[in-house]
């Protein structure tokens, strides 16, 4: 899925700069996501529902010990995914009651999202898109923008960074210079293309009703002063995108 061996040809500038943005997160910030591999935990637990309950439901605590090669593999897979989540939701606790009291700037709160994805190594697409729309601002894209994807009244839980091709504001209503960048996935298109992707693609990885119209909500323009972002740039040029 994070595959950025990408044909440019027909593609324009913009799309060309919004891939070299999913290839700097993916190279300087490599992370794991819950979502995008909960598809695969999920097949195992299908697959396998006896195994899952004796290691991972009946005693998560102390679950019981594997007695054959097979159980081994699945116990240590389950063990995975229980630590996986248990780690991601203490990042989460921890954020949480700690912005209470310090994230009250995007500035901060973009700083201390680049030291989970770094040290920590675990994020979602929220986390993704708001990198995503950091680096866009830090190589000269003002009007840049993330926002939680919606179909018809369902929210599905995926957020994104959105800018329009001319560089002109995005006030909520799609056009067809609109582009997605979704580090998450490793894609980036036209949104109209994107909506087709993520109907065919991702069904499993985010509820996807069959109805309505693609569109965008929580819409946010990330709040970074000029002396800001040279101080990022000053902390992570990584993020400038060679020419």
């Amino acid at each position: 899925m994070n595959s950025y061996s990408v044909n440019f040809t027909g593609h324009c500038s913009q799309i060309r700069t919004a891939y070299k943005v999913c290839h700097v997160i993916n190279h300087n910030l490599p992370h794991i996501s819950y979502t995008k591999i909960a598809p695969m935990f999920k097949k195992l637990k299908f697959n396998a529902p006896d195994c899952y309950s004796k290691f991972a439901v009946s005693n998560p605590i102390s679950p019981l010990i594997p007695s054959n090669a097979q159980e081994k593999k699945l116990f240590g897979i389950f063990s995975f995914e229980r630590n996986l989540i248990q780690k991601i939701q203490a990042i989460r606790d921890y954020s949480s009651s700690y912005s209470m009291y310090t994230y009250n700037s995007d500035f901060i709160r973009l700083k201390s999202i680049i030291s989970q994805l770094k040290y920590a190594k675990v994020g979602n697409c929220h986390e993704d898109a708001n990198i995503s729309g950091l680096i866009m601002r830090m190589n000269g894209y003002d009007n840049v923008y993330t926002a939680n994807l919606k179909r018809g009244k369902y929210n599905l839980d995926h957020c994104v960074c959105i800018f329009n091709r001319d560089g002109s504001e995005f006030k909520g209503k799609l056009n067809r210079d609109t582009i997605v960048i979704d580090a998450w996935s490793g894609m980036c298109d036209f949104a109209g293309n994107m909506f087709k992707k993520y109907e065919n693609t991702f069904a499993n990885h985010f509820f996807i009703p069959e109805q309505g119209n693609f569109c965008f909500d929580n819409v946010h323009k990330l709040k970074l002063s000029d002396i800001e972002l040279e101080e990022l740039k000053r902390m992570h040029p990584e993020f400038l995108l060679k020419k």
